[in-house]
């Protein structure tokens, strides 16, 4: 009898197993629509959910009965994913899109509450750098109203060599006198 019973739960468990892996196929379906990668991705993606899924399934093997794999306990496991996906996979969407739709919400949160944070963090250096700039800004405009009368000076004096150079060049020779 206990042999039986055993047989019984290895299949209610394979069944379970399907069926988690069902929610877990919807998880994969909801965040693959949300993201909308390309083909190749979509492609990479899927190989990966069902390694990761076959990863679980033996790992859950080795765990709840002892690495004992059986033809039968196989074949339940699409029979526990089909079951989820036509009985119980459009009740437990919404609370699936409910979930991620917090889960995100709460990322939100926290990277608002981290920009928050850094702001905080760098709100006394962007003082220090509207200082700093007020500062240098007022020795640099200082530096130029002293060198005013500086420019000023070389304006004028390129002003008046201009005005000789142009006296010599258009200078005509002295007229000689008539023979």
């Amino acid at each position: 009898m206990k042999g039986v019973a055993q047989e019984f739960i290895a299949l209610f468990l394979n069944l379970i197993i399907g069926m988690g892996i069902g929610v877990i196929f919807d998880c994969y379906r909801f965040l693959r629509n949300y993201a909308r990668p390309g083909w190749f991705l979509t492609q990479v993606a899927d190989l990966l959910f069902w390694i990761v899924c076959a990863v679980l399934v033996f790992g859950l093997y080795f765990s709840l009965m002892e690495g004992e794999v059986r033809l039968t306990t196989l074949l339940v496991i699409p029979v526990g994913m089909a079951l989820y996906l036509k009985f119980a996979s459009r009740r437990v969407r919404w609370p699936l899109y409910k979930f991620f739709s917090l889960l995100g919400s709460l990322y939100r949160f926290c990277l608002r509450i981290l920009a928050f944070c850094r702001r905080l963090i760098l709100l006394p250096f962007g003082f220090l750098k509207y200082v700093l700039v007020f500062v240098f800004q007022t020795i640099l405009g200082l530096l130029r109203l002293s060198f005013l009368p500086v420019r000023l000076l070389l304006r004028w004096l390129r002003r008046k060599f201009c005005e000789f150079w142009r006296f010599i060049r258009n200078r005509r020779p002295p007229h000689a006198p008539p023979a």
